[in-house]
């Protein structure tokens, strides 16, 4: 088992998070970025063009219109249930993200939410390329054969 008080296995767990192919960020009951792992970075980035770092709110990448479905959504978080989602989002090359939250309490006495994220994109377009096709081979029945 590894000792978090230890500086060497402190940076073996950074150096594993951060070679994750998922997204993940660490919030604190204020939405404020507890920790973040290097493509959970790059993955906001992309869809925003800023780079969040820790201590940073997450409301603030999100449109002012968003923001209170943001604070529903970590309320709905934080009462229990995990919540899922997918999202396309249109950027320079689009990209299609699927977020999974779930609450997240530490042995610490720490109590916030847990975000995984996932870049779908090439799946999401093969399954559209395969909708298309099918629809254009049974135009009497789209999407089906």
């Amino acid at each position: 088992m590894l000792s978090l008080s230890c500086p060497d296995e402190l940076r073996l767990l950074q150096n594993i998070a951060d070679n994750l192919d998922q997204g993940f960020m660490l919030l604190d009951s204020d939405l404020r970025i507890r920790y973040l792992n290097t493509k959970a970075a790059e993955m906001v980035k992309k869809i925003t063009g800023t780079g969040p770092t820790a201590g940073m709110a997450v409301t603030a990448f999100c449109r002012v219109s968003s923001k209170p479905r943001m604070r529903a959504l970590a309320e709905k978080a934080v009462a229990g249930g995990p919540i899922t989602w997918t999202r396309k989002f249109r950027t320079k090359a689009p990209v299609v993200y699927q977020f999974a939250v779930n609450r997240f309490d530490g042995e610490d006495g720490f109590s916030g939410m847990l975000i995984k994220m996932n870049d779908i994109t090439q799946p999401a377009g093969l399954e559209e390329q395969l909708d298309r096709k099918q629809s254009a081979v049974s135009p009497c029945y789209p999407g089906k054969l």
